[in-house]
């Protein structure tokens, strides 16, 4: 194959022919390889080689009259749409614009009254932009724009965007809020891990103590039934919520259904519950399979009962919950996930006897209570001027809902991942399918914007997981090695503009994850868009430089670790780095190198805390994870979020990323219920500390 035809077909299609790793170092794509990821993308047919290819490509590109997709950002003063055309186009055109709300407006003109912008000879045809303007003042939204030419009709998606995402209700005020997964958290009431109703109970003791926000991992559904994993960043879809988290015991109409309350008596008495609340880790299978009969019950005396107006109205003003428990039900009666379904279920064709109603009605029903339950979480949360922060993860399952439902959108042959670092030198490969992007243009962002805002329904803050991939991901082909995979790029612009509508229609601050390697232009387009990044002080920490610890940035969210982390307990033992060793994810040399570098780090630290007068002279842990969170709430950082694990100094890591079922991620309960930990002593003197602080910088 013709290697420079290749790239140049490569770079037409956005996918990168080489990359910097982490260490600078520029690594190549193999010819191969690049193949297939352009096969993959559509690019390369079979049989069809890559010059030619090529050709195609570029007639494609230039053959395009109007862009699926144009952004228009509220800091332009005239809106315009480029339109592609033969040089010898001429003739009047037609534009309408349908907005958002319905409206319609109307423009025409001659076409050689718009202004040429540029020329190009593409396969021997003369081609030219001309510049369409466009007379409206624009609301911002998701309109459509059409264009009428004497041989051609066109449309566009036209988001009309704030330039940046919403600032939040206080301006500049600093904040600080909590962390814990929500399976983890749990009180001496909970069914064995934390529900809707423990997260409000953190909420209100959030707020109490002066916090503005509560933070959690992806609550998405998973596909319990089908034995899926307990990973909250492989869901089976970013549009629906797992039933595992609904507070039964909270459930409005529990006390009116004689068989769900009966049913609960005689877990109880069994001692089920107490089981589950015993168990060394989280069983989430244990507990679905708990709740589900009692759901069950209630979803019957529902469907059966004046609530079945309710529920109807709710699928009527939801149709997707309404596939969504087809989905589930038919993937029950079939016992298998949808890839090895028949092929007319498969294809979405489904009949009235490939599924049991009755599980439909369930999975329907769980959904409407998680909305009803999230709904007044996120309300009683907002009255008490507490953000609820959930979690965009960057991927679903392929066996999921969404692959199913989206097919179109969901690239085959390739999985996503990372490239090598100095932890992970054989990269990582996370294993769900990514999203072509020019199947996301062409349907307008359709599921893009479904999925933020279903998410910034209850969410008063969003954080978006690895933030790089609005920019660029790492696709590795089947096959191949995560060594081997190459880098495509996204339309960052129209996914910035998405998160910008959204962010500010809805009123919620966005956070974006840019940890591990990032682009540069990733944290200018960030900070241009008010969207805020991340900053963990032990990667701040440079014994050789001056100063030796770093300072967030006032449009950052600073913390001491994230859940792919260390504690902060974790990295003061190098309890990380023992782990790493003993799962063969780092030799004997690396191990003893990282050490020294901790050792380095760990004595700077000290030595600027005490520089800061916030740590004595004596080190004991519980003071320097006070003086550490001390030193990050008297900066100008907007954010700063508490991993509650740290305030009494938990050793062990909620995830270990590399390792499946090496170790016990997602598992792991909190070491301390709910009622003991926020009775703590140390935990209120440090919370009270750093409310001060913040406070402090307010002024």
């Amino acid at each position: 194959m013709d290697d420079k035809h290749l790239a140049r077909l490569a770079r037409l299609c956005g996918v990168q022919t080489a990359y910097r790793d982490a260490d600078g170092a520029l690594t190549e794509a193999e010819p191969r390889l690049l193949a297939n990821v352009l096969r993959s993308r559509g690019a390369l047919p079979d049989g069809v080689g890559a010059a030619e290819a090529l050709r195609r490509r570029r007639r494609e590109l230039w053959g395009r009259i109007l862009e699926p997709a144009i952004v228009i950002w509220d800091a332009v003063a005239a809106a315009a749409a480029d339109l592609r055309l033969p040089a010898s186009a001429g003739g009047r055109f037609r534009c309408q614009l349908e907005l958002e709300d319905g409206r319609r407006l109307g423009h025409e003109g001659k076409l050689a009254a718009c202004p040429v912008v540029k020329s190009r000879r593409v396969e021997g045809d003369l081609y030219c932009v001309r510049r369409l303007s466009l007379p409206w003042d624009l609301p911002c939204g998701y309109h459509r724009l059409q264009v009428e030419l004497p041989w051609a009709a066109v449309d566009s998606l036209l988001l009309a965007a704030p330039a940046r995402a919403y600032a939040g209700p206080d301006g500049d005020a600093r904040r600080w809020g909590v962390f814990m997964p929500l399976y983890a958290l749990h009180r001496k009431t909970s069914w064995g891990a934390g529900d809707l109703g423990d997260l409000q109970a953190l909420v209100d003791w959030t707020a109490d103590r002066g916090g503005s926000a509560v933070e959690t991992l992806p609550l998405l559904a998973s596909l319990w039934e089908l034995a899926a994993g307990p990973s909250p960043y492989e869901p089976a879809t970013r549009l629906f919520w797992n039933e595992i988290y609904l507070d039964v015991e909270g459930i409005e109409h529990l006390a009116a259904c004689d068989e769900a309350r009966e049913l609960v008596a005689q877990a109880r008495a069994a001692g089920r519950v107490e089981t589950l609340r015993k168990t060394p880790l989280v069983d989430h299978a244990a507990i679905m399979a708990f709740k589900r009969p009692i759901l069950e019950a209630l979803s019957r005396w529902c469907w059966a009962g004046r609530a079945r107006h309710q529920l109807q109205m709710h699928l009527h003003d939801n149709p997707r919950a309404r596939l969504f428990a087809q989905f589930r039900a038919v993937g029950e009666k079939q016992r298998a996930h949808w890839p090895h379904w028949p092929e007319a279920l498969r294809q979405g064709y489904i009949a009235a006897g490939d599924f049991d109603p009755a599980v439909k009605r369930y999975h329907a029903y769980c959904q409407w209570q998680l909305d009803h339950q999230m709904r007044r979480l996120a309300d009683a949360a907002a009255a008490r001027g507490v953000a609820l922060c959930l979690d965009y993860p960057l991927g679903v399952t392929r066996v999921g809902f969404d692959a199913w439902n989206e097919q179109g959108l969901f690239v085959d042959g390739v999985s996503l991942g990372a490239p090598p670092d100095p932890l992970f030198s054989k990269g990582q490969n996370w294993g769900f399918a990514p999203i072509c992007p020019d199947a996301q243009r062409q349907t307008h962002y359709r599921y893009f914007r479904q999925a933020v805002a279903a998410h910034l329904r209850y969410a008063g803050m969003l954080r978006i997981d690895h933030v790089m991939g609005l920019y660029r991901q790492y696709w590795i082909p089947h096959g191949a090695s995560a060594r081997q995979g190459l880098y495509v790029r996204y339309p960052c612009d129209e996914l910035m503009a998405v998160l910008t509508i959204e962010s500010n229609r809805h009123k919620a601050v966005i956070i974006g994850e840019n940890l591990g390697t990032v682009p540069a232009a990733v944290n200018k387009q960030m900070h241009a868009h008010r969207l805020h990044g991340l900053f963990v002080l032990p990667f701040a920490i440079d014994p050789s430089a001056s100063p030796p610890v770093g300072s967030p940035p006032r449009d950052s969210v600073a913390m001491l670790n994230t859940h792919d982390m260390a504690t902060f307990a974790g990295f003061w033992k190098a309890t990380d780095i023992r782990l790493w060793q003993q799962l063969d994810l780092i030799d004997a040399a690396l191990a003893a190198a990282m050490r020294r570098d901790r050792y380095d780090a760990r004595r700077a630290l000290v030595e600027t805390l005490q520089a800061e007068h916030l740590l004595d002279a004596h080190v004991l842990l519980p003071q320097l994870i006070e003086a550490a969170l001390a030193y990050l709430a008297s900066t100008d950082a907007r954010f700063l979020r508490i991993n509650l694990e740290d305030l009494w100094c938990e050793p062990r890591a909620q995830n270990v990323p590399g390792t499946v079922n090496e170790h016990p991620n997602w598992r792991r309960r909190a070491g301390y219920s709910f009622e003991d930990w926020s009775t703590s002593p140390q935990v209120a003197r440090i919370i009270g500390r750093v409310d001060q602080l913040r406070r402090q910088r307010m002024r």
